[in-house]
């Protein structure tokens, strides 16, 4: 989107004069914070007017018994309803977000219909929510720290400028996000608790003709951590041999792969070309291909002892760690970047 690449040049033009230490120094309490950091934050990083309506402090809404409570702050954007809500806290709070900072941001949520993210703030550490079923998911789904961010920071935080802020690319954003970082949790959740399908397929695999209730529960007590160790060194020694170069390709790699795979899934365009992604582990790089071809390069990743490096086309991006987290913020580079090679 080419506004989106113009105003997330702008917003970074905007944070390197923001000067974050002395508006810090001035936050010493909530409405100091508000005064000093969250307010100029919304108006003079993203292009919200209060005096437009665009958001209000203190908005007043009733919560169940509770009558005439007050939202920190209130977005209003193209609509009377709030459709953001904002709970402040100070930044001179420590061990922030608390448990209790996201159920009071929660409740506020789940009362006020309107809503659709909630964001819990103390000028420094911005943390974003969607709703599942008029509650917030507990884990946000972004977080920017106006003290430490990277470029792919800055262009999502860009996505919430007045002038380009669309709902249902944001929630769809933020629920891919969600999705691929469900999937460890899930896996683990597969392993620790085994389902009866799953306990089936094992037997079936064995040679098993009918489960019983007694091989049933044997089996579930041999699904533990010795036994998915070796199934996953076994994994390792078949494809070592499978791509005949002797190369063992870690667990980082797998984890890798994984992820740009799942990546590619969630777009409409890529999703049916999954059959052509394949990857090629080589000594000092590990590749991710369209067609296996060394020329249609979609990224490539160099996991060392002490960094770790994505590559995508001519950009080289350094990862904290080989996370979803990580590899999720390049997400928009490693799809157009599949597209170029992906054609009919």
């Amino acid at each position: 989107m080419a506004d989106l690449k113009q105003y997330t040049k702008a917003l970074k033009k905007s944070l390197d004069n923001f000067d974050i230490d002395k508006r810090i120094e001035m936050g010493n309490n909530e409405t100091t914070t508000r005064n000093s950091i969250i307010h100029p934050f919304l108006e003079d990083l993203l292009n919200y007017d209060s005096l437009d309506g665009d958001f209000t402090h203190e908005y007043t809404a009733d919560f169940g018994d509770n009558k005439g409570l007050k939202v920190d702050l209130a977005m209003m954007i193209d609509q009377k309803e709030p459709n953001i809500i904002i709970e402040c806290k100070s930044a001179s709070q420590k061990n922030f977000p608390t448990v209790a900072n996201f159920r009071q941001l929660n409740e506020y949520y789940h009362y006020t219909k309107s809503a659709k993210i909630g964001i819990l703030t103390n000028g420094v550490i911005w943390s974003f929510y969607i709703g599942e079923n008029r509650s917030l998911v507990p884990t946000p789904f972004f977080t920017f720290n106006i003290t430490d961010y990277d470029n792919s920071d800055i262009e999502m935080l860009a996505m919430f400028d007045k002038r380009v802020i669309k709902f249902d690319l944001i929630i769809e954003e933020a629920e891919e996000i969600h999705f691929l970082d469900k999937f460890d949790d899930a896996l683990f959740e597969s392993l620790a608790n085994p389902s009866d399908d799953f306990i089936k397929d094992i037997y079936s695999n064995m040679g098993g003709k009918r489960l019983n209730p007694k091989t049933k529960d044997k089996i579930k007590d041999l699904i533990n951590s010795v036994s998915v160790k070796a199934a996953y060194e076994k994994l390792i020694i078949d494809e070592a041999s499978k791509n005949k170069s002797g190369i063992v390709t870690t667990q980082d790699e797998h984890k890798a792969f994984n992820v740009v795979q799942t990546i590619l899934s969630l777009s409409r365009d890529v999703r049916k070309h999954l059959d052509r992604i394949s990857y090629r582990d080589k000594k000092t790089i590990f590749l991710i291909l369209v067609d296996n071809s060394n020329r249609q390069q979609i990224c490539s990743f160099q996991l060392l002892e002490t960094k770790s490096i994505l590559y995508i086309e001519d950009n080289k991006y350094e990862l904290s760690e080989v996370s979803v987290a990580e590899i999720t913020k390049y997400k928009k580079e490693i799809i157009d970047s599949a597209l170029r090679y992906l054609k009919e």
